[in-house]
């Protein structure tokens, strides 16, 4: 979403509504996140809570070095989205490898057995 609201060098206007759309995008990878982590069991649980651990810390520590483009403010917040990413990654495969539930009326039939 930042994206949306790019931070413009030297236009203080464009402050505002980055730092709006940023935290929009991150209260939804963090309930993405916690969301995952309680209904999946195993070791998608816990890596969902290391990826938040991770992006969350890697967050703080950008947010430590703002305000201001420097070098630690760019890398942690690449590194931020990128635990993000490849947890979104991660999920897909987890997804992907799932069984498939049977369909409602084989359940109903073998239910009745």
């Amino acid at each position: 979403m930042g994206a949306l609201y790019p931070l413009t060098l030297g236009d203080e206007t464009s402050v505002p509504m980055h730092i709006l759309a940023t935290n929009i995008q991150l209260a939804l990878m963090v309930a993405a996140m916690c969301f995952v982590a309680a209904g999946f069991h195993g070791r998608m649980r816990w890596y969902s809570i290391l990826s938040l651990l991770a992006s969350a810390l890697m967050g703080m520590v950008a947010f430590m070095a703002a305000p201001g483009p420097n070098l630690v403010l760019g890398i942690g917040e690449r590194i931020s989205i990128g635990a993000f990413l490849l947890w979104v990654a991660v999920l897909a495969v987890a997804l992907w490898r799932r069984p498939l539930p049977a369909p409602a009326e084989e359940r109903r039939h073998q239910s009745a057995r």
